[in-house]
C-alpha cells in the first residue's frame, strides 16, 4: 500500500460531518524552530460524542519505519496537541 492509499483509508473512517481531516499539519507556525509534521489530523465536530484531537504518522516501508524508531520523540512536538496518535501503516512496512 502506498500513503495515498492509507490516507484514502483515513479519509473514508474520518469522513464529514463528524470529522475534519486535515494532511501534513505543522506542529507549530513560524519559521524559528525545525517544525514536524502529522501525516494526518483529524478533530471530531460532534460534542454529544466527546471532541478528540488524533494524529496520524503513516508509513509505508520498512526503511521508513526503522528511521522512525531511531528518534521516537519525533512526535512529541505535535502529539501533544492529541488526544490520540496513531501509526498508520499495513502490516509489510513493519516486518
Amino acid at each position: 500500500m502506498s500513503a495515498r492509499d492509507l490516507k484514502k483509508a483515513l479519509r473514508v473512517r474520518y469522513a464529514p460531518p463528524e470529522w475534519i481531516l486535515l494532511d501534513e499539519v505543522r506542529s507549530h507556525t513560524g519559521h524559528k524552530d525545525k517544525p514536524t509534521y502529522a501525516d494526518a489530523f483529524a478533530m471530531s465536530t460532534y460534542p454529544s460524542r466527546g471532541l478528540q484531537t488524533i494524529g496520524f504518522e503513516i508509513k509505508v516501508s520498512r526503511a521508513d519505519w526503522l528511521q522512525e524508531l531511531k528518534k521516537p520523540d519525533k512526535a512529541d512536538t505535535i502529539g501533544k496537541y492529541c488526544d490520540l496518535w496513531y501509526l498508520v501503516t499495513d502490516n509489510a512496512a513493519i516486518f
